[in-house]
This record gives C-alpha cells, structure tokens and sequence, in this order.
C-alpha cells in the first residue's frame, strides 16, 4: 500500500442508514482499518457492516480504575454515563491504542455522517488520503481537516446524502475570526446565548451582504432563530499518529496539551453531510437527551427542541422551509461564492456496483 497507514474510528448510535456507506467509501480510499463502538444501536448498525472487510465492532469502553487515567481523562470520568462525547473520548484514545499495536501510523475519529477530503498541500487538489499523511513531517503530531458543510436542497432524495449532497457552504476563515472577536465581546455584555447567536448571525449576513444565512422560524411559536454559516461545528476534525496519542487530550475534534502541546498543521477538508434531510434531522435530535444539546449553542439547542417537541409532519415542514434550499437559490449563491460544488464522493457512489445494481433493478 502506498503511502502512510490510517484507521478511522467511530462512536455511533442508530447509523445504518450511514455507516456502512461511510464506510466503504473510506475503503476504497485506502483506509487499514475501521473500529467501530456501538452505543445501543437498535436499528440494525451492527448487521450492516459485520460483513464489510477490516472492521473491528465494539462496544464502549467500560471505566477502570481511576488511577490508571491521566488527568484529563479522570476529569471526565464522571460523565462516562451520561455523556457519548465522554464515551467516544475514551473510545478514541482505546482505538488510538489498538492502531499503534497493530502498527497502524495514524488515527482519526470522525462521525458516520463526515467524509474525509483531502487536497494536495500547495495546490488545493484532491489526493488520496494516505498520500497527504505521508506527507506530513514527521516532527507534526496531527493533522487538522477543516469542516465544509452539506447544503441541503428540495432536490428529491437519492440513493442516500454522499450522493445526494453535492454543495457545500464555503469557509471565510478571516470573517470567522472577527466572529469570534465580536461574539466574546457579546458574551462579556450579555449573558444571553441568544445575544451570541444573533451577533453570529448579523456578523455573517454584513459579510454575505445579505445573501446568506437566513433567518430561522421556530413552529412551536413562529420565533426566530438566527442562523450563523453553518447549522454544525465550524472547526476542524484531526488525524493523531497513533503512536503519540498518549501524550494529548483528545477533546472530540482535535488533540490538545496533555503531556505536552502537540504539533498541528492544516491541510484538506471534512464533509460534514450535518443535516441532510428531514428524517436524519429528526433521528440525529430526538436520539439524544437534552444535556447533549448545549443550551450555550443556542441555534443547536433551538434545533433540538423542535426535533424532540414537533411531530413529523412539523418538523418536515421546518426542514422545507427554513433549511433545505431550491434551485434558484442555490444557483445564485454558488455565484456569489458563498457555496461551492463537489462531486467527487457523488461520483463515486454513483458509480459503485451497489448503485449500478439498484439502478437495474428499478
């Protein structure tokens, strides 16, 4: 195999409906390995992908003595319970373990509903994943993947979301950073995580002169939700080399100073397929409890409740209307330059025996 070895882990609940295709996709892009913690999966996750080559199936990891942890992870501990951010916390740095001994030079954990993009460091081309690790300098400890986030359209559903989804919100990393500036300013006044939300929203809006993001409406009450860029995370996801895991907090979508402060550079992107449709949108909610829906992320929190509180027909009705996009909007905001196409993981299920055969089959 040419190039740097990698395994992708996951922590997941109810995935069926992504996993498996996540997974073969990864394969064919050179992925070693898959390790895979199943978090009280009913819906058939475990059945469809025990067939699929290099996947290891495993539950999350059980608590052991306090002691045997370093600090950061004693610090969670407590939460082990309640919380799957602490579960996969702890399940990453056992899958991190397990890729070193089995000699596996790097290690990432994403979710069943992201798919890795990389591009060439100088020249923005897409490359194979293994290509880009090795050439990373040995000295770096990680490698970071910057989030590009699905669009969803009023465009009939696919096969499935990696070739439905070909759009995806463009990143203005400089209007990011004045974001954030005037966001903890924000906070500093108010303590109101709707205040931050509104001043994400306004702060995007002045830059887009308009164009994009809208302006939300809450069916329970027809209140607004001011929506920032992106509905999802706006950071990074990162590949660790495995053999050095030990020494970082993995805090979910990057490793921080533990032993030591680790050594980053940032190349290539994540897509991020967040909310794609309105029945993934209502599953991705209404299987978490509300401590997982950070009230301090107001748009987020807001988008759970009307998950969890609205029935079908509500919460289709409010994917239609407040977060799928229809063609002509699309159109004019891939000519502005707030989005962009990508159809290379669309081609690639396009073209996959699977989608032949249900093709012919219809």
């Amino acid at each position: 195999m040419s190039g740097s070895s990698y395994a992708i882990t996951y922590t997941v609940k109810n995935e069926a409906r992504l996993l498996p295709d996540a997974i073969r996709y990864h394969a064919a892009q050179g992925c070693f390995h898959f390790y895979v913690y199943l978090e009280g999966t009913t819906d058939g996750t475990r059945e469809s992908i025990l067939d699929l080559p290099n996947v290891t199936v495993l539950t999350s990891v059980p608590l052991a003595a306090e002691e045997s942890y370093p600090a950061w992870m004693r610090d969670i501990a407590p939460m082990w319970d309640v919380n799957m951010d602490a579960r996969k916390r702890f399940n990453t740095i056992d899958a991190a373990q397990r890729a070193r001994d089995a000699g596996i030079e790097w290690i990432i954990s994403i979710d069943p509903d992201e798919i890795i993009y990389p591009c060439e460091p100088g020249t923005g081309k897409p490359i194979q994943i293994s290509d880009l690790l090795s050439s990373i300098n040995a000295h770096v400890d990680q490698l970071l993947l910057k989030n590009l986030e699905a669009v969803p359209t009023r465009a009939p559903a696919g096969r499935g979301p990696f070739s439905q989804c070909v759009y995806f919100v463009q990143r203005f990393d400089a209007t990011d950073l004045v974001r954030r500036a005037i966001g903890t300013f924000v906070s500093k006044l108010s303590k109101s995580p709707k205040a931050r939300a509104w001043s994400d929203h306004l702060v995007y809006r002045a830059r887009l002169l308009g164009a994009y993001p809208r302006i939300m409406r809450d069916p329970r009450d027809g209140s607004a939700v001011p929506s920032s860029l992106f509905l999802g995370y706006t950071n990074h996801k990162a590949f660790m080399r495995s053999a050095r895991a030990e020494y970082f907090n993995f805090n979910i979508h990057k490793w921080q100073k533990s032993v030591r402060k680790p050594i980053s550079v940032s190349f290539g992107y994540l897509l991020h397929y967040d909310i794609f449709d309105w029945e993934y949108f209502s599953l991705k909610f209404r299987q978490r409890n509300s401590y997982m829906i950070i009230a301090d992320f107001f748009v987020r929190h807001r988008l759970g409740e009307i998950a969890r509180e609205c029935d079908d027909s509500e919460v289709e009705l409010f994917f239609a209307e407040n977060i799928a996009l229809d063609a002509v909007s699309v159109d004019q905001l891939v000519k502005k330059g707030v989005i962009r196409r990508i159809d290379d993981v669309a081609a690639f299920f396009e073209a996959s025996p699977e989608r032949q055969s249900s093709a012919a089959d219809g």
